[in-house]
């Protein structure tokens, strides 16, 4: 039996490719699909998910080929030596052992030199496929330009992307409307290439502090919550949703989350196939806060956000995060509520300050952990949004018995506070603002915005990380000398749109 192995990602296959193919392939040839990054999906470089590839290649080797053929989703090893040894090898074991690819029966086709060079290494014979159409581009351009056509208004049928595309794997695109969806991928601010807000989070220790925290999260707006449509929006690894779940009072609500983060959504879809929440009606969704158009206007009995609006503003910009309060009205029941629980600024934020910084408590300089919080503060004041175009002005005054004292705006003292304990995820962290409004600037937006903040919302101060985080550490005082109470650490914000 001969085998012709056809290597790549195939997010479409299009009629120059198969013309190519039919011109080469032998009526007794096996043709092998072998679908690599099956197991990404929702990023600019893998955006259409692994089991819609599959099927739409199983249509099109149906219309177009009377070989046999066969599809293979091989998982993403990255940048790796040993990819060609990686598909042969999977493909054996996802074919029970029938599908034995060697150098002797089998030849590979591709677009891509490098994997062509991979293959003819472990002695398969090769042969170069053509990687470019009429119009130059390669497909992975072609689908780039074509998101970008449309979003610029363009339709979906003059793209050059359409015009190129297999007649089946188009119908199958337009069938779910795959292009409009890829085009909202690619033109989605917040995340890059790999479908992540930023590149540094250390998601191990994000997830567990999460998990963590959910249950005194929940238990503080729990009273708040209306039962029915409940949307989370940013939510993580599904934490909050878990204790909505498992909440009696939601026993018959849908729960849907909503989350940026490849790693984090995958992380929500394997604790649902676990099952672990105690409500089978849990939903999510891949995607931006800012991309929720699955929920009508005046739909929603309750969305929450937790530790997601500072993102919002940190990545996107103030405009944004105005946009997010404006559609979560838009989109709420009469009656319905809107719960925050993030950080928050100080009152007063451009005023001066004095802050005493420990010395003593660690060195001047070396890794983050073993830095005292003077030095600590010093490696702040130069990371702190450095890229996002920053200064962070300070003037040190002087020691005193082990402290170094500095006079600072209380924005950027509360900030540093805030921060300076995130050793693992320093650098995602050093791109977020936390204290860019404070309470009254909340209550003023969400006024402008259509909704009325209720009474149970208010600054909290956590007291486990004023004992833990800042007694010994840090100390603020007026410029007098006069000692200040430290910011709050939260706010809780529970506005509701009103009934006509």
């Amino acid at each position: 039996m001969k085998y012709l192995l056809i290597p790549g990602r195939f997010h479409l296959v299009t009629k120059w490719q198969i013309e190519w193919l039919k011109q080469i392939i032998d009526p007794d040839m096996v043709l092998v699909w072998a679908i690599t990054s099956a197991n990404l999906d929702n990023t600019r470089r893998n955006p259409v998910a692994g089991w819609r590839r599959a099927a739409a290649l199983e249509l099109v080797c149906k219309e177009n080929f009377k070989n046999r053929c066969l599809v293979y989703g091989i998982d993403d090893i990255g940048r790796s030596e040993r990819f060609a040894d990686h598909v042969i090898k999977y493909i054996e074991v996802d074919s029970q052992g029938s599908c034995k690819l060697t150098g002797d029966n089998t030849t590979v086709v591709s677009g891509t030199p490098e994997v062509i060079q991979a293959f003819a290494q472990l002695g398969y014979k090769t042969q170069q496929m053509p990687g470019k159409g009429a119009n130059s581009l390669w497909v992975w351009q072609s689908i780039e330009q074509a998101a970008l056509d449309i979003q610029s208004g363009k339709a979906w049928k003059k793209t050059g992307l359409w015009q190129e595309m297999d007649e089946t794997c188009r119908e199958y695109w337009e069938r779910y409307q795959i292009y409009l969806s890829v085009s909202d991928l690619f033109n989605d601010s917040l995340l890059g290439e790999d479908g992540e807000i930023t590149s540094t989070r250390d998601f191990r220790a994000y997830l567990g502090a999460f998990d963590e925290g959910a249950k005194r999260k929940y238990e503080a707006v729990r009273q708040y919550v209306r039962p029915g449509k409940i949307v989370d929006i940013g939510c993580g690894g599904g934490s909050i949703l878990l204790e909505m779940s498992r909440d009696p009072l939601l026993h018959e609500s849908d729960l849907y989350g909503i989350e940026a983060s490849r790693e984090l959504y995958q992380w929500c879809i394997r604790r649902k196939q676990n099952l672990e929440f105690g409500n089978e009606n849990v939903f999510f969704y891949h995607r931006n806060a800012l991309n929720t158009d699955s929920f009508t206007d005046s739909s929603v009995d309750t969305i929450t956000a937790f530790s997601i609006t500072h993102e919002i503003e940190s990545y996107m910009g103030r405009d944004k995060l105005v946009e997010f309060i404006r559609q979560s009205k838009r989109q709420l029941k009469p009656g319905g509520r809107l719960v925050i629980l993030d950080v928050v600024g100080p009152r007063n934020k451009q005023k001066e300050v004095l802050m005493r910084l420990n010395c003593r408590d660690g060195a001047d300089t070396g890794e983050l952990d073993q830095l005292s919080t003077w030095g600590l503060f010093k490696r702040f004041a130069v990371d702190f949004r450095k890229e996002e175009g920053y200064k962070l002005e300070y003037e040190e005054i002087g020691t005193e018995d082990g402290w170094v004292v500095v006079k600072v705006q209380l924005a950027d003292a509360a900030e540093f506070m805030s921060k300076k304990d995130y050793h693992k995820s320093w650098f995602s962290e050093m791109h977020e603002t936390f204290c860019f409004w404070g309470f009254e600037d909340w209550k003023g937006e969400l006024a402008r915005q259509g909704l009325v903040m209720l009474p149970g919302s208010k600054l909290v101060t956590n007291p486990w990380i004023v004992k833990n985080r800042y007694l010994g550490k840090v100390e603020l005082t007026d410029l007098k000398g006069k000692p200040l109470p430290y910011p709050a650490t939260n706010v809780l914000i529970v506005a509701v749109k009103e009934t006509a």
